[in-house]
């Protein structure tokens, strides 16, 4: 604490301290400060002529704000009680400063690691700048990540984006759980322009059910798919809600080899189809502890034709709508899904909509039409608990679930195709960062099916 007089002399009255001195104001022959020398923040005040420091309040949770009171020899304040900060008014009657019962954790780390002063050696390095050449420097890999898509497909990808954030490279394999396979994966973005510009290759297998007289079968095959696509995304905000539109166009080629079960008449190569989206999406805010946004709507339309290859006649129009509602207690979510896909020519058998629950593992009885999917989840507890470094435990939560497929001719709404329930926790292991999801989910199938219980493993992750 320093004073200056009228002829601008100073005076140091308190040398440099860790008190954190705050509001000093004259009273009197002193000066009345704001410190914590008994380990509580109270009021002292110092004499300017011998700089003696005197206590001026004992109080038990803190003292703030000294004022001296008009034309008397009292001081009012804020004095902080258990009900919050309270005016109080004292005499003005200098004591003895209690024990000071502050503790400086910082100490023995000084001692060790304040050896020196870092002024002593001050770098003088000089840097140079010259031009950042974009092409020499597309690629900075920068990590390895796991990637799971859904239940059914999780793998490793590398991962790379230049300097500016306007070149990003993948290289990756994924495993599909429910084929017993392996797809193999590269790609790149060009975020430089606008539209987003998106390159993908992908060596991966595939899975269909079709028509024939003696029922409907399963064929496999594995496909080299090239896709190029040009995106134009908008995000729009107002106070808590968000609409984003987003817009694509891409096309592919597609080469299909090694094929399984399938008939003569199966398409081995795929040239350029076009396919066009248009994405909705509408959201409210949520809570930390919220399953899913109270209130949300999202719409996705698809459509893909064959307009360069006339040998190849197919469409496919798919429509995916999703409503979600707050549920009957706090934090609970549901969740309304209808989806619609007509398809025709080569097209006839793809999937482009979302499915039941082990749709995988259900041998189908017709062309996949529709599906309605309703979802109820709610959390059980939030235990907040560790397993020593190996895991913490954030919460666990459960889900119902009724699926529809084909509705109105293969089930109505009082025989679902599938349904049951499911058990999840979050949690974060060996204290890394990335939220980890993983629990079970157990698959009862409509009896006309034949099929036992599913029961699926669920591994997620998210940061």
């Amino acid at each position: 604490m320093w004073v200056t007089d009228k002829g601008e002399k100073t005076e140091q009255l308190i040398k440099e301290t860790q008190q954190q001195i705050s509001r000093p104001i004259y009273i009197n022959r002193g000066i009345a400060f704001n410190a914590h020398y008994d380990g509580i923040d109270n009021i002292y005040s110092i004499d300017t002529i011998s700089k003696k420091i005197s206590a001026l309040s004992a109080s038990k949770y803190g003292a703030f704000n000294p004022t001296q009171a008009d034309s008397t020899a009292s001081v009012i304040f804020n004095n902080y009680t258990l009900s919050g900060y309270g005016i109080s008014e004292m005499p003005l009657q200098p004591k003895q400063p209690g024990d000071n019962n502050f503790v400086y954790f910082g100490s023995a780390i000084q001692k060790q690691e304040n050896t020196t002063n870092v002024f002593d050696n001050i770098p003088d390095s000089s840097y140079s700048s010259k031009p950042y050449r974009a092409l020499t420097n597309l690629f900075n890999v920068h990590s390895i990540i796991p990637v799971i898509e859904n239940e059914y497909r999780g793998g490793l990808q590398l991962n790379s984006d230049n300097l500016l954030n306007t070149f990003g490279f993948f290289a990756g394999v994924d495993y599909y759980r429910d084929l017993k396979k392996f797809e193999y994966n590269a790609g790149f973005t060009l975020k430089s322009f606008y539209p987003i510009i998106r390159a993908t290759y992908r060596n991966r297998p595939r899975r269909t059910f079709y028509n024939t007289k003696s029922g409907v079968l399963q064929g496999d095959w594995r496909e080299n798919n090239i896709q190029l696509q040009a995106s134009v995304p908008i995000s729009l905000n107002a106070l808590n809600e968000t609409y984003n539109f987003s817009f694509n166009a891409l096309t592919s080629y597609t080469q299909r080899y090694q094929p399984e079960n399938l008939p003569k008449n199966f398409i081995s190569k795929l040239i350029f189809p076009m396919e066009y989206n248009f994405t909705f999406n509408h959201s409210t805010a949520q809570a930390a502890r919220d399953i899913a946004p109270k209130w949300a709507q999202i719409l996705r339309i698809s459509y893909m034709h064959q307009p360069f290859d006339d040998n190849l006649a197919g469409r496919l129009f798919a429509v995916e709508g999703f409503l979600y509602f707050p549920g009957l207690l706090k934090n609970h979510s549901f969740l309304a899904n209808f989806n619609y896909q007509n398809t025709s020519g080569i097209r006839l058998y793809d999937q482009e909509i979302n499915t039941v629950y082990g749709y995988s593992n259900i041998r189908a009885k017709s062309v996949l039409r529709n599906t309605l999917l309703f979802n109820y989840r709610f959390p059980i507890v939030f235990p907040d608990a560790e397993i020593g470094p190996l895991a913490y435990i954030r919460n666990l939560r459960a889900g119902m679930f009724c699926h529809y497929e084909n509705i109105g001719t293969e089930t109505n709404l009082a025989e679902p195709k599938t349904f049951g329930f499911e058990l999840r926790s979050s949690m974060n292991l060996l204290r890394y960062q990335p939220i980890v999801d993983v629990g079970a989910r157990c698959v009862f199938v409509n009896k006309v099916y034949n099929q036992n219980p599913i029961l699926e493993l669920i591994l997620n992750y998210s940061f």
